[in-house]
């Protein structure tokens, strides 16, 4: 996850951004609609509850197998350690930015632009790694990058339940206890499958995982997500107190 793409098991640097949106809301909002959906708190939230997992699984596979594919390409342990630092220090930047992204693109697609670019980034680091064409410069460059882009993602991602439940604390508790369940699931299943998984068959099943799920979870939140109009209005008025 120093390449900008974290799994839950490394700690991250506080976001006060993304905090400040899990508590109080982004923006004001209105009223969450009545349907309860399956876990409770809207069918919408569901399904993108759906995609967070998906993605966490491409998270934790390429976060389990990139430092020893980084080691055994350049023959260094300590390489995975030095990116985890500057990636996490570009993660921290670039949660400050995410409210002026929020206002400029809107919520739905400010999620799909940063997860698209990590998607890239992550899958172009994992392939040239594979083929032998990395470079340490362009390793940290890439990672660098990443990082920055996650931390907009992940401020994106804790808004939008805040946006959309502001109105009904009961159900944003329900969904950030079962957006916790599923990354404790994923967290403690993922690298164990992909343990097994490089040692059987190498590191491919691990580098493609990344893309596809992400790429899944793009396409569950393009298709399902829907962002209440006048909270998109609002977002786009003024740069909005996000976390």
């Amino acid at each position: 996850e120093g390449l900008g793409v974290q799994s839950s098991g490394r700690a991250r640097l506080e976001r006060p951004a993304a905090r400040n949106a899990a508590e109080n809301g982004a923006v004001p909002a209105p009223k969450t609609p009545k349907g309860r959906g399956w876990l409770g708190f809207g069918t919408g939230l569901t399904f993108f509850l759906a995609a967070m997992a998906m993605e966490q699984v491409g998270n934790e596979a390429q976060g389990a197998a990139m430092p020893s594919l980084i080691a055994k390409v350049f023959g260094d342990v300590t390489i995975s350690a030095d990116l985890g630092i500057w990636s996490a220090l570009a993660d921290f930047a670039g949660s400050l930015m995410a409210p002026l992204v929020i206002k400029s693109l809107g919520l739905k697609a400010a999620y799909l632009w940063t997860a698209g670019a990590r998607l890239v980034t992550g899958a172009l680091i994992a392939g040239l790694l594979a083929a032998g064409y990395m470079t340490v410069p362009l390793l940290m460059a890439a990672s660098v990058f990443g990082g920055f882009v996650l931390g907009i993602n992940y401020t994106v991602e804790k808004s939008i339940p805040a946006v959309i439940l502001r109105q009904d604390r009961s159900k944003l508790e329900r969904f950030k206890a079962a957006r916790q369940s599923v990354i404790e699931i994923v967290a403690t299943i993922i690298p164990i499958v992909t343990g097994a998984a490089v040692a059987s068959l190498g590191f491919l099943p691990a580098l493609v995982a990344f893309p596809v799920a992400a790429g899944l979870a793009m396409a569950i939140v393009a298709f399902t997500l829907r962002i209440p109009q006048k909270a998109e209005l609002l977002l786009k008025a003024a740069v909005p107190s996000v976390a």
